[in-house]
Protein backbone atom coordinates (compact mmCIF):
# COMPACT_ATOMS: atom_id res chain seq x y z
CA UNK A 1 0.00 0.00 0.00
CA UNK A 2 2.91 1.87 1.02
CA UNK A 3 3.95 1.90 -2.65
CA UNK A 4 1.08 3.08 -4.21
CA UNK A 5 0.65 5.97 -2.65
CA UNK A 6 3.85 8.11 -4.52
CA UNK A 7 2.42 6.95 -7.77
CA UNK A 8 -1.32 7.79 -6.93
CA UNK A 9 0.17 11.33 -6.33
CA UNK A 10 2.55 11.42 -9.23
CA UNK A 11 -0.31 10.36 -11.82
CA UNK A 12 -2.56 13.34 -9.90
CA UNK A 13 -0.15 15.82 -10.57
CA UNK A 14 0.09 14.70 -14.07
CA UNK A 15 -3.62 15.03 -14.58
CA UNK A 16 -4.31 18.27 -12.68
CA UNK A 17 -1.24 19.81 -15.07
CA UNK A 18 -2.86 18.74 -18.53
CA UNK A 19 -6.39 19.50 -17.64
CA UNK A 20 -5.85 23.58 -17.35
CA UNK A 21 -4.28 26.61 -17.72
CA UNK A 22 -1.76 27.60 -14.32
CA UNK A 23 -3.12 29.69 -11.18
CA UNK A 24 -3.26 33.23 -12.57
CA UNK A 25 -3.74 32.52 -16.02
CA UNK A 26 -7.48 33.76 -17.46
CA UNK A 27 -9.13 30.56 -18.15
CA UNK A 28 -9.88 30.00 -22.18
CA UNK A 29 -13.58 30.48 -22.45
CA UNK A 30 -12.81 33.86 -20.77
CA UNK A 31 -9.99 34.92 -22.79
CA UNK A 32 -11.72 34.05 -25.78
CA UNK A 33 -14.51 36.61 -24.64
CA UNK A 34 -12.08 39.08 -23.62
CA UNK A 35 -10.07 38.93 -26.45
CA UNK A 36 -13.19 39.23 -28.50
CA UNK A 37 -14.25 42.91 -27.06
CA UNK A 38 -11.03 43.75 -27.08
CA UNK A 39 -10.86 43.31 -30.78
CA UNK A 40 -14.38 45.00 -31.21
CA UNK A 41 -12.81 47.77 -28.85
CA UNK A 42 -9.96 48.31 -31.53
CA UNK A 43 -12.47 48.14 -34.39
CA UNK A 44 -14.37 51.22 -33.27
CA UNK A 45 -11.23 52.94 -32.67
CA UNK A 46 -9.77 51.96 -36.33
CA UNK A 47 -13.54 53.35 -37.77
CA UNK A 48 -13.60 56.18 -35.58
CA UNK A 49 -9.89 57.36 -36.40
CA UNK A 50 -10.29 61.08 -35.74
CA UNK A 51 -12.21 60.96 -32.36
CA UNK A 52 -9.33 58.44 -31.46
CA UNK A 53 -6.14 60.51 -32.18
CA UNK A 54 -3.79 59.78 -29.62
CA UNK A 55 -3.06 56.43 -27.48
CA UNK A 56 -4.61 57.79 -24.34
CA UNK A 57 -8.33 57.45 -25.72
CA UNK A 58 -7.10 53.69 -26.79
CA UNK A 59 -5.74 53.24 -23.45
CA UNK A 60 -8.65 54.31 -21.70
CA UNK A 61 -11.27 51.61 -24.09
CA UNK A 62 -8.81 48.88 -23.15
CA UNK A 63 -9.09 49.60 -19.74
CA UNK A 64 -12.56 49.76 -19.83
CA UNK A 65 -12.77 46.26 -21.13
CA UNK A 66 -10.24 45.36 -18.88
CA UNK A 67 -12.71 46.35 -15.64
CA UNK A 68 -15.47 44.90 -17.99
CA UNK A 69 -13.56 41.08 -16.90
CA UNK A 70 -12.43 42.09 -13.54
CA UNK A 71 -9.14 41.72 -15.29
CA UNK A 72 -6.27 43.66 -14.16
CA UNK A 73 -3.31 44.44 -17.12
CA UNK A 74 -0.98 42.20 -15.29
CA UNK A 75 -3.03 39.48 -15.41
CA UNK A 76 -3.96 39.61 -19.40
CA UNK A 77 -0.62 40.27 -20.08
CA UNK A 78 0.60 37.22 -17.96
CA UNK A 79 -1.62 35.21 -19.24
CA UNK A 80 -1.15 36.06 -23.12
CA UNK A 81 2.33 35.33 -22.12
CA UNK A 82 1.53 32.01 -21.00
CA UNK A 83 -1.20 31.06 -24.02
CA UNK A 84 2.02 32.68 -26.63
CA UNK A 85 4.11 29.34 -25.42
CA UNK A 86 1.25 27.33 -25.42
CA UNK A 87 0.37 28.07 -29.31
CA UNK A 88 -1.74 24.77 -29.11
CA UNK A 89 -4.10 26.00 -26.24
CA UNK A 90 -4.25 29.82 -28.06
CA UNK A 91 -5.26 28.23 -31.28
CA UNK A 92 -8.56 26.87 -29.60
CA UNK A 93 -9.16 30.24 -27.92
CA UNK A 94 -8.66 32.03 -31.20
CA UNK A 95 -10.62 29.80 -32.95
CA UNK A 96 -13.14 30.41 -30.06
CA UNK A 97 -13.03 34.27 -30.53
CA UNK A 98 -13.66 33.69 -34.17
CA UNK A 99 -16.66 31.87 -33.35
CA UNK A 100 -17.89 35.22 -30.51
CA UNK A 101 -17.61 37.75 -33.37
CA UNK A 102 -19.26 35.86 -36.28
CA UNK A 103 -22.07 35.33 -33.98
CA UNK A 104 -22.21 39.00 -32.38
CA UNK A 105 -21.71 40.09 -35.96
CA UNK A 106 -25.26 37.67 -37.24
CA UNK A 107 -26.57 39.36 -34.32
CA UNK A 108 -26.20 42.71 -34.77
CA UNK A 109 -27.07 42.00 -38.27
CA UNK A 110 -30.49 40.29 -37.34
CA UNK A 111 -31.20 43.43 -35.09
CA UNK A 112 -30.84 45.67 -37.40
CA UNK A 113 -32.74 43.64 -40.08
CA UNK A 114 -35.73 44.09 -37.23
CA UNK A 115 -35.61 47.82 -36.91
CA UNK A 116 -35.30 48.13 -40.96
CA UNK A 117 -32.16 49.18 -41.29
CA UNK A 118 -28.87 47.66 -43.41
CA UNK A 119 -26.21 47.11 -41.74
CA UNK A 120 -23.62 46.44 -44.70
CA UNK A 121 -24.09 48.18 -48.29
CA UNK A 122 -22.70 46.70 -51.53
CA UNK A 123 -19.67 48.64 -52.33
CA UNK A 124 -17.01 50.83 -51.01
CA UNK A 125 -18.90 53.28 -49.37
CA UNK A 126 -16.03 55.84 -49.00
CA UNK A 127 -12.93 56.53 -51.15
CA UNK A 128 -10.52 57.66 -48.62
CA UNK A 129 -7.90 58.33 -51.11
CA UNK A 130 -7.57 62.55 -50.87
CA UNK A 131 -5.21 63.11 -53.82
CA UNK A 132 -5.70 62.73 -57.36
CA UNK A 133 -5.61 59.21 -58.74
CA UNK A 134 -2.82 59.76 -60.90
CA UNK A 135 0.58 60.16 -60.34
CA UNK A 136 2.96 61.83 -62.92
CA UNK A 137 7.10 60.47 -62.72
CA UNK A 138 9.27 62.78 -64.72
CA UNK A 139 12.95 61.42 -66.45
CA UNK A 140 15.03 64.71 -65.43
CA UNK A 141 17.87 63.77 -68.02
CA UNK A 142 15.22 62.90 -71.09
CA UNK A 143 12.45 65.03 -69.65
CA UNK A 144 10.31 61.96 -70.32
CA UNK A 145 7.18 62.15 -68.21
CA UNK A 146 5.18 58.23 -66.93
CA UNK A 147 1.74 58.89 -66.02
CA UNK A 148 0.56 56.33 -63.43
CA UNK A 149 -3.45 56.35 -62.73
CA UNK A 150 -5.37 54.01 -59.87
CA UNK A 151 -8.64 53.47 -59.11
CA UNK A 152 -10.32 51.62 -56.76
CA UNK A 153 -13.36 49.20 -57.47
CA UNK A 154 -16.51 48.88 -55.50
CA UNK A 155 -16.37 45.01 -54.24
CA UNK A 156 -19.23 43.41 -52.87
CA UNK A 157 -18.71 43.77 -49.39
Amino acid sequence: MRHLTPWCLIAMLILAACGSEPSGVIPQDDMAELLADIHEGEAVVDINFRQYTDDSARLAIRQAILKKHNVTAEEFDSSLMWYGHNLDVYKNVYDNVITILEERQQQAQEEARKAGEQLIAAGDSVDVWTRPHSLIFEKQRTGDCVLLTFSYPADSE
